[in-house]
This record gives structure tokens, C-alpha cells and sequence, in this order.
């Protein structure tokens, strides 16, 4: 049976994981596990990433995740996982933000990962933020800090600094 899971996986690289079971006296019991989109990585064709930086091998159709841009096209294979660096880092990016669940109306528009150094992304409310390279989960702990400050002021500014100890905002 793990042979043909692991044939199952072959034959089909966009699934996560395929579990093969046998239930007496005549069954079996097949269990697919898909892979889930995360991002899309904005190319002349965009394509969707999940959290492992697999791309999936169709074009993409999720109009409500955020945009990775900043990433050669010669990183992209499809059915494979990217050695990419910056795709890694954008993808990391994204699940802290998910793990901090800061305030339910900022939502991750894009991510900005041309200069690997200088990490940049925009709300969906066009806040823009710059988070450098490294750190993010003060960073975003932080951040989680400064949004919830602004919401209570009822300040909405245009750019947020955040590669520094204290943060710089800017309306």
C-alpha cells in the first residue's frame, strides 16, 4: 500500500499527502490530503504557492490572496518546492502575520520581496509597512501593538517602519 501512495504522490505533486488504508473484509480506504494556496506569486502568469513554497501547477484563481512580487521567474518550477530564498521569507512573513491574528481588517495585500534585505508589504487598507529582513515575530508583535494604538486614536497612516526598535509612522 505504500507503494501505491507513494506512486498516487508521483503522479500527482499538487496533492499534500495520500493515505492508503484497508477496511475489512473488501475495502480500501483512500485519504487525500490537497495542498493549500497561501500566496500568489505575481508573474506574467501568476501561480499559487502554499505554505512550503510548493507551486502548484495551475494558474490562479484566488482573487483574495496576497501577491508576492520581487521573484525571478527562473526560480519558478512548477510541481516542485522553490529553493527561492525570497519566496521562503515572504511565505514566513504571511504565517507569523496569521499566527499574531492582528486586527481582523488588516488583511496582507501584497509583499514586496525584490530587495531581500528591505521586505516591504501593503494592507488591503493601503497601509504600506517596511519590516527589513529578520525578526518578525516581534516585529509583528509590535506592529500588532502599533495598529491597535492607531485604530483606538482613529489615526489610518499611510507608511509604518518597522526596522527599527522603535517603530516610524508616518500619515
Amino acid at each position: 500500500m505504500q507503494r501505491v501512495s507513494r506512486d498516487i504522490r508521483a503522479r500527482h505533486p499538487e496533492l499534500a499527502d495520500v493515505f492508503i488504508r484497508k477496511q475489512f473484509p473488501n475495502k480500501l480506504l483512500i485519504v487525500i490530503k490537497e495542498r493549500v494556496p497561501l500566496a500568489i506569486i505575481a508573474l506574467k502568469s501568476p501561480y499559487l504557492s502554499d505554505a512550503e513554497a510548493f507551486i502548484l501547477p495551475f494558474k490562479s484563481t484566488y482573487g483574495d490572496l496576497p501577491k508576492i512580487i520581487g521573484i525571478h521567474p527562473r526560480q519558478i518550477q512548477l510541481f516542485a518546492k522553490t529553493p527561492s530564498l525570497r519566496l521562503k521569507k515572504a511565505l514566513n512573513l504571511l504565517k507569523e502575520l496569521e499566527k499574531a491574528k492582528i486586527l481582523p481588517e488588516y488583511k496582507v495585500s501584497q509583499i514586496d520581496v525584490a530587495q531581500y534585505s528591505d521586505i516591504t508589504f501593503d494592507f488591503k487598507n493601503r497601509i504600506k509597512v517596511k519590516m527589513g529582513q529578520g525578526d518578525f515575530v516581534r516585529k509583528i508583535s509590535l506592529l500588532g501593538k502599533v495598529l491597535t494604538e492607531l485604530k483606538a486614536a482613529d489615526t489610518a497612516p499611510k507608511y509604518i517602519d518597522m526596522r527599527f526598535d522603535s517603530p516610524i509612522i508616518r500619515p
